[in-house]
Parts: structure tokens; C-alpha cells; sequence
């Protein structure tokens, strides 16, 4: 009686399986409904899953030389003659964050009376922005400079510093393409002499008042001499030197000395810049001769001075019978 009692039970068991398999087959998919989802979690800190924008610090990433487009001097009221440059470089600025962010560059010429700012700019999060920057700025070469140091400044918007780099101007270079060659560092030249003769004449005192005598008579003659000198050395001349002037009668190689000539000098300032130019006038208490040759010779006279080539002039000219000089 055993055994019948364990196939029904087997029978039915395989019914069961059988039945389950076609209600799944038999599932249309599309109705299923999906229990409701748990309310969402509120993060006391941050939600990872909406992190801010970084805001990493900006950097310079790299910076050009300074180049000189333009030069010239001007008059700075309590600092005198003064060099005026324009310079113009360019800079590249880093934002290593994600976020935008804003900068200025300021620019600090050494011996310049103000710094330069530039105009507020903005670079993208990761990005790097290269800038072309141009300024003028006066300011004053320290004797012995052959150097002008610039720093460049990077800040943000509210003034504060982030990076700086420094570059120097080597004014050498830059006033030898703009000015003309300069050969060493402390070196005066002569460069040109002009002559003017007064010749003598009479003159009539004029009464300074009741019972004065008018005095007639000859007026002494003189002769005016206007020497240029030029800085041809690299640095700022800040120097003693002099400056001689002194004429003989005939040309070279036949020159006779003039009685009660022997020539006159002058000190010379310093504070001539590299490249400048300036005239000495000096004034010889004695009119040349009309009809005839004369030699005049410039001599500089310095300790200083390294190139002794450049300092002396010979200048031969002749007196026309109205004074006028003219060159030989």
C-alpha cells in the first residue's frame, strides 16, 4: 500500500513544475510594475554626485624678453631728463582648475616713477591664454647698468600677487638697434664742431643818464665754438671730464701758433645717457682774421674714458671777409 502512495505524490510534483513554467512563459513584461523607489538620501557635506568646479591657483606659464619698439626723452618734473621706451612682450597664463577665472598682468620697470597694469582678463577652467602686452614707461639707467630689470606680476582681480617672473632688457642691444652701435661701457665722443665769428666793430655807450659821456671805440672780436659730444659707452656717463678748443693759424702740417691763443676749456656734466648727444658751447675771447686758414682742434680729456680713438676733432676752415666760416 506503500508504493501507490509514492507515485501519486511524484505525479503530482511534476504537474506543479510543470504549471509554474508556463505562468512564467506566459508573463507580459510590459506590466510588470516596479516597486517604489526609497526616498532620496540628503547629504549633510558635499553630493558626490554634483561636485563644485575647482579653483586652482593660475600660473604664469611662460613669458617673452621685453622688446623695445620705440624710444625717446622727455622732462619729468622733479627727476629731470628722462628715457621714454615702449616696450611690448607676451605672456602665457595657466588656469590648472575648472573653474573661470579672472587676472591682470602688471609690469615694474627698476628707476620707472609707475608700474603698468593691464586690463582685466579671463581664462577658462584648464586652459592656457598667451597675451601680447605693450606699454610706455619712463625711467632713469643707474651708471654702470647695462641691464634694465623688468618684473612681470600676475594677479587676480582683487589685486592679489599669484605668480611673478623677471625679465631684463639688455639696453645695450636695444640702443644699438635704435641708435647706433655703442663700443664700450664708459665712452665720450666728439662728433662735430661748428664755428661762429664775431668780428669787431665800433660801438657808441649809450648815456645811462644826465652828464654821461658816449664812449666810441672798437668791440673785441670773439670766436664761438659749439662742440657735440655723443655717449657712445653702454652705461649712464656719471664721469669728470673736459672739453678743449684751440685754433692755430694755416692747415695741418703748417700750423702757426696765435699769440695770446692757447685754446679754453670746459668741464663737461655728467648724467648723459647711452646714445645721447648734447653741445658745449665755449667762447674764445678773440676774433680769427678774415682772409685766412686756420686749424681748430677739440680734444676730450677724461680718465674715465675708454676709447681714446673718438676724442679729438680737427676741424680747417677759412674766414670770409664778412666772417663767415667755411669748412675745408
Amino acid at each position: 500500500m506503500k508504493q501507490p502512495s509514492f507515485m501519486i505524490t511524484m505525479a503530482l510534483a511534476m504537474l506543479a513544475f510543470i504549471v509554474t513554467n508556463n505562468a512564467q512563459a506566459q508573463i507580459d513584461m510590459s506590466k510588470v510594475v516596479e516597486p517604489p523607489k526609497s526616498p532620496s538620501v540628503k547629504y549633510k557635506g558635499i553630493d558626490p554626485d554634483n561636485l563644485p568646479k575647482t579653483n586652482a591657483r593660475l600660473r604664469i606659464a611662460g613669458a617673452g624678453r621685453p622688446a623695445v619698439l620705440s624710444t625717446d626723452h622727455v622732462m619729468v618734473q622733479g627727476r629731470g631728463r628722462v628715457e621714454r621706451v615702449e616696450l611690448g612682450y607676451y605672456i602665457s597664463v595657466r588656469n590648472p582648475g575648472e573653474a573661470t577665472q579672472s587676472y591682470r598682468i602688471v609690469s615694474e620697470v627698476l628707476g620707472a616713477s609707475r608700474s603698468h597694469r593691464s586690463s582685466v582678463y579671463i581664462v577658462g577652467g584648464g586652459q592656457t591664454q598667451r597675451k601680447r602686452l605693450e606699454f610706455s614707461t619712463d625711467f632713469r639707467l643707474a651708471s654702470g647698468s647695462t641691464d634694465l630689470p623688468i618684473v612681470i606680476i600676475l594677479q587676480n582681480s582683487t589685486g592679489h600677487e599669484l605668480d611673478r617672473v623677471e625679465r631684463r632688457l639688455g639696453m645695450q642691444r636695444a640702443l644699438t638697434e635704435l641708435r647706433g652701435p655703442l663700443e664700450a661701457d664708459s665712452d665720450l665722443a666728439v662728433t662735430d664742431l661748428a664755428l661762429r665769428i664775431d668780428l669787431p666793430k665800433d660801438y657808441v655807450a649809450v648815456p645811462a643818464g644826465l652828464g654821461a659821456i658816449a664812449i666810441s671805440g672798437p668791440t673785441p672780436g670773439v670766436t664761438r665754438a659749439t662742440v657735440t659730444i655723443r655717449n657712445a659707452g653702454t652705461e649712464r656717463w656719471g664721469y669728470h671730464a673736459s672739453i678743449t678748443v684751440s685754433i692755430a693759424g694755416g692747415r695741418p702740417g703748417r700750423l702757426t701758433p696765435l699769440t695770446g691763443v692757447s685754446g679754453v676749456t670746459k668741464p663737461l656734466r655728467g648724467g648723459l645717457q647711452p646714445g645721447d648727444s648734447n653741445m658745449i658751447a665755449l667762447e674764445i675771447p678773440r676774433a680769427m682774421n678774415p682772409g685766412f686758414y686756420y686749424t681748430a682742434t677739440v680734444r676730450l680729456a677724461s680718465r674715465d674714458d675708454a676709447i681714446a680713438t673718438n676724442d679729438e676733432l680737427t676741424y680747417v676752415f677759412f674766414v670770409e671777409e664778412n666772417g663767415r666760416v667755411t669748412s675745408i
